[in-house]
């Protein structure tokens, strides 16, 4: 995947999903790859925003063992690595998403929105 490819075809989205993506990278990477989604993102619309599908590690990084395990796989296979639910906001913020939430799906993989402000709906707060 090329974090530039969308900087040149400029494309024009409200929501933005992604899969298994950030975790295959350093903070620094996963930073500029969620600027570049926001950046093409319709700045007149505050709804729009970014959908990740990816696992959440508990704040301490001590659990859930599938997840760890798959850290562990990150940092031998890759730059990246799996992430807390306060990781993924700080990144998302810093990218200008100013309302992130998390939820633990009991499936692979978890589900994290950011937008620009927070929207009517409310995903389940996690645990």
């Amino acid at each position: 995947w090329n974090a530039s490819t969308w900087e040149q075809t400029d494309p024009r989205v409200d929501i933005i999903a992604m899969g298994r993506i950030l975790h295959d990278w350093d903070d620094e990477m996963a930073a500029t790859i969620l600027s570049r989604c926001s950046r093409v993102l319709p700045s007149d619309n505050d709804h729009a925003g970014i959908l990740l599908a990816e696992q959440i590690l508990n704040d301490d990084h001590v659990g859930p063992l599938g997840t760890n395990l798959q850290d562990i796989n990150m940092l031998v296979q890759t730059e990246g690595k799996e992430r807390s639910l306060p990781e993924f906001k700080g990144l998302l913020n810093e990218a200008g998403f100013s309302h992130v939430e998390g939820k633990r799906t009991g499936q692979p993989l978890d589900a994290i929105l950011g937008t620009r402000r927070q929207i009517g709906t409310k995903m389940e707060n996690m645990s």
